[in-house]
């Protein structure tokens, strides 16, 4: 009964990435996101101001996972992904409320969303502060495509990294 139910609840969050792009009405900076989900179960990532350089990954879950922040030995929330069948990766994100993040370097969020890149599935785990796993999956589209868009709307090199500037002389 248990698989059956993991398997509906993942069939349900089935569905595409969609591009979301946001200019703030206050200082007019410009958001740029690709998002698979809905509002009480996504992952997202991109960047909250594409001038900034930098991006992030957020995962909501449909359940309370904590307030916790990474730190240099210990802190953050345990957090394992896997794309399709590759081996899954054990890391330490930013956790608030339902949401788990990477978006310091801390946290590697271009790692994540590199290794997004030719997937077509992704697995979430979230281990909250009592020791409670929350699971949420996705299935989407050839991820590349879209990935692309995301580094380059928000200011960065095809691998994630910033661009190389060149000093006035």
């Amino acid at each position: 009964m248990l698989l059956i139910l993991l398997s509906l609840a993942q069939a349900s969050a089935a569905t595409s990435l969609r591009i979301i792009e946001r200019v703030d009405p206050i200082n007019d900076s410009k958001s740029f996101y690709a998002v698979v989900g809905d509002e009480n179960q996504h992952l997202a990532f991109g960047c909250d101001d594409v001038s900034a350089r930098s991006v992030r990954v957020v995962a909501r879950f449909n359940n309370y996972i904590g307030d916790s922040k990474p730190g240099i030995l210990m802190g953050g929330t345990d957090v394992q992904y896997r794309f399709d069948k590759r081996p899954p990766v054990a890391v330490r994100w930013y956790s608030h409320d339902r949401e788990v993040s990477a978006e310091a370097e801390i946290t590697r969020p271009a790692r994540f969303i590199q290794e997004m890149k030719d997937s077509r599935t992704v697995y979430l785990r979230a281990t909250n502060y009592d020791g409670d796993s929350f699971d949420m999956g996705f299935s989407y589209e050839n991820a590349t495509p879209i990935i692309q868009q995301v580094l380059t709307a928000c200011g960065l090199n095809a691998d994630g990294t910033r661009p190389k500037t060149t000093k006035a002389r």
